[in-house]
């Protein structure tokens, strides 16, 4: 993965025992698009309504249709629907949206993240599986979630972890409307 996604997961997570090294060392290589939508739960699984033209399928359409770039969720409801969405709209989605789980030995080149997440913390606690998520990428990052929820209260996760000190080494332009 990139040198400064692999400098933090390994003092994060295996207490500086994992070194990596890349050729990218710039702080361009992860970016945070702000999501406002709804957590809604569907059967025993989550999903994110209605969350508009900022999520998963615009940065599809807009950059990623021609590279080798996945889709990563903790949900399988929200991998039914990102699917649905990209397929109705003609864009690649065979082999392209994954669940956590389902993704844990693969990489990508472009790994985009929905972590559904926006009222209560569910898989965002487990660091172990969100270790999983922010370690597939070759080439870059882009995490789709919600800011005011990553930063209000005091909870502990590895997400939040790494968006406070993407926000603390970077510049203003962390977050993206």
């Amino acid at each position: 993965m990139p040198t400064p996604i692999g400098g933090f997961i390994p003092q994060e997570v295996y207490d500086g025992r994992l070194q990596s090294q890349h050729t990218i060392d710039s702080k361009t290589c992860l970016a945070f698009v702000q999501a406002d939508g709804e957590e809604a739960k569907t059967g025993t699984s989550q999903i994110v309504k209605h969350e508009r033209s900022t999520g998963c399928i615009q940065l599809v359409r807009n950059y990623y249709q021609k590279s080798n770039s996945v889709v990563i969720t903790p949900y399988d409801a929200q991998c039914g629907k990102i699917e649905q969405s990209l397929k109705v709209q003609n864009l690649p989605w065979q082999g392209r949206v994954f669940s956590v789980d389902s993704f844990q030995e693969d990489q990508a080149d472009i790994v985009i993240v929905s972590t559904v997440r926006t009222a209560s913390h569910g898989f965002l606690k487990n660091t172990y599986r969100v270790n999983v998520v922010l370690t597939r990428c070759k080439l870059g990052m882009v995490i789709v979630s919600n800011s005011r929820f990553l930063h209000e209260g005091h909870w502990n996760c590895l997400l939040r972890e790494l968006a406070v000190h993407w926000e603390q080494e970077g510049d203003d332009d962390v977050w993206i409307d």
